[in-house]
């Protein structure tokens, strides 16, 4: 997508490899990074850096999405439409909900390296990129899909060669049914004040 749509070949990329050092070695270079958390501990270490979110330069696609099977979505829609509409309200809660304690300690449990202090400069910073909530999460809530962004980002990649116009119908991979209802705006405007 970058070399068609913006000009890169080929030869300027390289794999990553999750190492800092190239990229701190040649102040030409950009790196894919997690906004949230290689910028700030470079920044800890007295390396100013730029973030330049995909987003946007045009990078349509959803990330972090949820993901079930087709049988599942089929026979328990039901229990799909309760993770999501939960998953949205636990994001709500961590986003603008102040005490996240009981979360924090969950992911330091997986991640002992982790400190409130890195952890609070994270939700600050997805907060500050409006990287959880923002565009159509917005107005429809956290977890918003668009059938039109979608349509956008498909024929993106066929333009960039990455697939042909009829290998991938993405009708059949998302579905609208189970988001864009709102699902936490009410909490979000409570705790946001």
């Amino acid at each position: 997508w970058l070399t068609a749509s913006r000009g890169f070949t080929d030869a300027q990329f390289k794999q990553y490899n999750y190492a800092m050092a190239p990229f701190l070695a040649d102040k030409a270079s950009v790196q894919q990074a997690y906004a949230t958390a290689e910028p700030l501990y470079l920044g800890k270490d007295g390396v100013k850096t730029d973030v330049f979110l995909l987003a946007d330069q045009g990078w349509e696609a959803y990330s972090n999405l949820i993901e079930a099977r087709r049988d599942m979505v089929e026979k328990n829609p039901a229990m799909i439409q309760k993770f999501i509409d939960a998953s949205a309200i636990g994001w709500y809660q961590y986003l603008y909900g102040g005490d996240r304690k009981a979360a924090y300690a969950l992911i330091k449990k997986d991640n002992p390296e982790m400190t409130d202090e890195k952890l609070d400069q994270e939700v600050a910073k997805l907060q500050e990129l409006q990287m959880i909530d923002s565009g159509d999460a917005r107005t429809k809530g956290i977890g918003a899909i668009s059938g039109e962004r979608l349509k956008r980002f498909g024929g993106d990649m066929v333009k960039a060669g990455v697939f042909g116009a009829s290998d991938v119908d993405l009708k059949t991979l998302v579905t609208e049914q189970f988001v864009n209802k709102g699902v936490g705006l009410d909490l979000r405007a409570k705790l946001a004040k």
